[in-house]
Order: C-alpha cells, then structure tokens, then sequence
C-alpha cells in the first residue's frame, strides 16, 4: 500500500487526484500485508478492505469522519485500533480470526457488528457488546459458540433489532429456540432467516408467560394456541366491520344518486322551471289577438307567406272584447316583428299596391317576345366622307395678334360647321 499505488487506484476508479477530496477508497482484493500511508486521504467516509492478508487493524489514525468500514475475509484476530473513530457506523469483521469481542466501548454511534464465521465461543467472549449500547444489528452467526448463556447477554441489550445466531451450537441447547429468543428479546424485528411480525410475538409472550407459570409444555401450547385464536377472531371482526362501513358507504352513494335522479326528474317535469337556467317562469296571460299575430307571424316564417294557413285548432273563440292601448300597442308590435320600421314598411307595401294597380296587370313574357318579333329595325343612314382638312396656312406678319376664335364641335346630327371668320 504505498502512495503511487493508492494514486495508481484513484486513477483506475475515477476518483479524485488529490487524496484529501476522495471520501471513498476501493482496495479490496489487492493482496496488501498492512493498512498503511493512508495519512493524505482524511476525508475518507467509506473504505473497502476485505479480501487481503491484513493480520492488524491499524494505520486509520487520519480518518476521523470514517463511517462504514470493510474489513471481512482477512486475518485480523483482534478488534483494535478504532477507539478514536467516533462516528463510526458499520464495521464488517466476517471470517476472520477474532476470539473476542473487545475495545467497542468509545464507538457511540456504532450501529451494526459483523462478526460472521470467526472463533468467538462462549458467553464471555460475547460479553463486552453490552459496552457498545448503541448496537441494533449484531451477526453471530456460524461461530463456535455453545454456551447457552449467551441469550442473557443478547437480551440485555436495549437496542437490539437484529440478531443472527444460526449456526451456532446454542441453537440447538436452547429449547424452543425462536420462541425463547423473541420472547426474551423485546425490540427484537428480525432473527435468524425472517423477520418478527407482531401477531407472532404476542404468541410467543403468551407462550413464555405460560411458562413462567410453572405450566407443563402442553398447557403453555394450549395458551399460545388460545392466542392464535384470539388474534383470528380479533382479525374475523376487523374484516367484518370493515365490510360492513364498505356496505354503508355503497348504500349511502346509492341513496345519493338515486335521490340526485330524482331530483333532476322532478326538475325536467315542472313546466313552471325554465330547463337551462332552473329558475321559475313567472306565469302571464296573452290576449287573443296577440297569440293570432304571433302565430301568423309564425306562420310566415317557416312557410311561404302566400300559402300560409295558420291553425288556431287549439284557440277558443270567446267574445269580442274591446282591447285597451297596451294591447294594442302588443299587437301592432308583435305583428310588425322582424321588420326595419314597423309601420313605416307597411305604408311603403301599401302604396305600392296602389301604384300596381293603376298600371295594370303585367305583361306576360309571351306578350313581350310578340311585340318584339313585330317590330321591324330602321334604315341605317348612308355614311358620309368627310375631305381630309387642309393644313393651315402660317399666319403672316398682317395677322401677328390676332386672336382666332375655337372652332365648334360638330353636332350629334353629322351637320358640318365651317370656321367662324376671324374677329378683327
């Protein structure tokens, strides 16, 4: 591990050339001996370190923001050298050679201890986790461990969440091992190959209670069976009220919807309700004259104005009543409806009914063609020649200043016009 080859790393990994701005170190699978010259680099957050020969934890003095450290499959026998790491999160010392867990105390913010497939076996060796309170996942795991004592220890800690210790031969010297552990182990959420559900631990406290009361093994099976029971019919009646608010809910919809219908039909039926804006009409009465204006004038829309029939098949003739000025004025208005001026047009229609009739009928286009055919054209007038005009002669020095008067234009009549004599 010297420095050419730490620079000679960062190049092929993409980092950075200056140590102090890489917070990240991939040196795994190298065949390094020792942690050295790591001196520059003290922004490091993350190291990899596993898969060399280091027999030593050391050479991390500068790396005090260090978080996650590697360091499995090594020969590191001894858990040393990361007192000073104090925001130190994560160590991984899986398959190494350690005996004993050790000098963890000044690491608060440890959260997660790796300690797969190494030498540790009995409870002692196990013992000092409980210096490091902050620990929440511990793997034990394929250890040598035989001591049955080491559940005491494990269910001391005030943290702990996750705990593998299969494949150890305490598994098997602890009677009903998964229940013993989870019902020993209060915030435990995951052992060994599953997690813990909350239905599952409630069994097992019911379980050990059972135990701890002195009952025989069948008894205490009897009151975990008593409580899978339980937690069904408490499951049965959560599935059965909830069905039954889903009901309540669909049956109030329906009543909504239905009541919404309802409503809308009720609306559509009242003629007293204008069926667009929703608002009431307020009712009037129109005179007999009025609705004949109107549907006369109807009528002359949407048919021909010559042919139109308008039917009154619904109208009720009742006596003639004198109609008061504003009736009047209603008819004349309705009557007149849709023209510019109203009774100004009507005069205009009528003094040109009058001016028709004293011309008398219209000739028919027969009667026309017959006094054109009749008539014969005129004679076309001999045309006249007319001599070219001689040129003038140029005035002489007698006639400097007179004035000579314009010449007329000819007549329409083809008379020709001789010059005037000149004024003197």
């Amino acid at each position: 591990m010297t420095k050419p080859e730490l620079r000679k790393q960062c190049k092929e990994r993409s980092l950075y050339g200056t140590p102090q701005c890489n917070d990240k170190l991939y040196l795994h699978y190298k065949g390094y001996r020792r942690i050295e010259n790591l001196d520059e680099y003290t922004a490091l957050k993350v190291i990899w370190l596993e898969g060399n020969g280091f027999q030593k934890i050391e050479g991390l003095e500068q790396q005090l923001q260090l978080r996650t450290l590697y360091l499995q499959e090594n020969l590191i026998e001894r858990i040393e050298g990361l007192s000073h790491l104090a925001q130190l999160d994560s160590v991984n010392l899986a398959q190494n050679n350690i005996r004993r867990i050790e000098n963890i105390g000044n690491l608060p913010q440890l959260q997660s201890l790796h300690l797969k497939n190494n030498h540790l076996k009995t409870a002692d060796d196990v013992r000092l986790v409980l210096s490091c309170p902050s620990i929440s996942t511990l793997d034990l795991q394929h250890n040598k461990i035989a001591d049955a004592a080491v559940l005491d220890i494990v269910a001391q800690m005030p943290n702990l969440r996750v705990l593998y210790l299969q494949g150890n031969e305490v598994v098997k010297h602890i009677k009903h091992y998964r229940k013993t552990v989870i019902s020993r182990c209060k915030q435990l959420r995951y052992l060994d190959d599953r997690p813990v559900f909350e239905e599952e631990r409630l069994r097992c406290e019911a379980w050990a209670r059972a135990v701890a009361a002195g009952k025989t093994p069948q008894e205490a099976l009897d009151v975990e069976r008593a409580e899978i029971d339980r937690q069904q019919a408490a499951k049965r009646a959560r599935e059965l009220e909830n069905s039954r608010a889903f009901e309540q809910m669909v049956r109030r919809a329906h009543q909504k919807a239905a009541l919404l219908k309802q409503n809308e039909a009720s609306t559509l039926l009242d003629e007293n309700l204008n069926i667009f804006s929703g608002e009431r009409i307020v009712p009037s009465r129109e005179s007999v004259p009025s609705r004949r204006a109107r549907e006369a004038r109807w009528a002359r829309i949407v048919n021909d104005e010559e042919n139109c029939d308008p039917v009154f098949a619904d109208l009720e003739e009742g006596p003639e009543v004198e109609q008061t000025e504003e009736e009047k004025r209603i008819y004349e208005l309705c009557r007149t409806v849709g023209s510019s001026d109203g009774a100004a047009s009507r005069a205009r229609r009528e003094q040109a009914a009058v001016e028709a009739a004293a011309r008398g009928p219209k000739p028919t286009a027969a009667a026309v063609a017959a006094a054109h055919s009749d008539a014969q054209p005129p004679p076309l007038a001999p045309a006249r020649s007319k001599a070219p005009a001689a040129a003038p002669e140029p005035p002489s020095i007698f006639e400097v200043g007179v004035v000579r008067k314009a010449e007329p234009v000819p007549a329409a009549s083809g008379e020709e016009f001789t010059d005037m004599e000149e004024l003197d």
